[in-house]
């Protein structure tokens, strides 16, 4: 009797496995077009009426999908693959794990026990991470320039405190920065014309503040004012 039950509870699992584990798997799709995902990996709509998504990101290295830059369910897929290969010792800070580890905290946070992942250790997060630590973050504003128009309205960068910023200015604090790719060659007017319609590319540089305290305030002279968050 306890064999036939088993043999039952066996075949409707093969023809019918969205009933048997229903319970025990979570919806790809709904993971995937979550606002956290779609976030997290910077997608955006085409436009207000479209379903069809696109990342910011243009780095090919950010994906592990062939498509996944305009696919956030293939990236998902990727990811996952990704996350249960093997780890080789003298590679473990270039498996997929170490270098997306915003996407690990998240899906272990949704799938909780389903992940069942074995613990890795990625020295180069671990380092960076201690090296970043920080106490609060500021918004730094240099005020416009004059001598370049493409810096007549300022600019805005973030700076990770390592202390309380409102007592003293740590120079070797970390700091977030996004700026236009302006290649050396280009002349005054393509600069111009590219400048005001958006025709240069834009990365992220983490680099320490004393960096842009000495171009801004010390060759440029531009005042900065910096706003620590709540």
């Amino acid at each position: 009797m306890r064999l036939n039950f088993i043999l039952i509870l066996f075949f409707i699992a093969i023809l019918f496995p969205k009933i048997v584990f229903a319970t025990n798997v979570l919806d790809l799709d709904q993971i995937a077009y979550s606002k956290t995902w779609l976030k997290l990996l910077h997608y955006r709509t085409l436009d207000s009426t479209s379903d069809d998504f696109s990342s910011e990101i243009t780095s090919k290295e950010f994906f592990l999908s062939e498509n996944g830059s305009t696919n956030p369910l293939s990236e998902l897929k990727a990811t996952l693959i990704a996350f249960n290969q093997a780890v080789i010792a003298d590679e473990v800070d270039n498996h997929a794990r170490c270098r997306f580890p915003a996407r690990e905290i998240l899906l272990n946070d949704v799938l909780n026990s389903q992940l069942n992942l074995s613990p890795i250790k990625c020295s180069k997060w671990v380092e960076w991470s201690r090296e970043n630590y920080a106490e609060s973050i500021s918004l730094v504003f240099a005020t416009g320039y004059l001598d370049n128009p493409a810096s007549y309205f300022g600019h805005l960068l973030m700076k990770f405190n390592s202390g309380d910023s409102s007592q003293e200015v740590n120079l070797l604090d970390h700091s977030l920065n996004y700026g236009a790719i302006v290649p050396e060659e280009d002349n005054v007017f393509k600069y111009m014309f590219n400048g005001i319609f958006g025709g240069y590319p834009a990365s992220f540089s983490d680099q320490n503040f004393f960096r842009h305290n000495h171009s801004y305030g010390e060759t440029e002279l531009r005042d900065l004012w910096e706003y620590q968050l709540n």
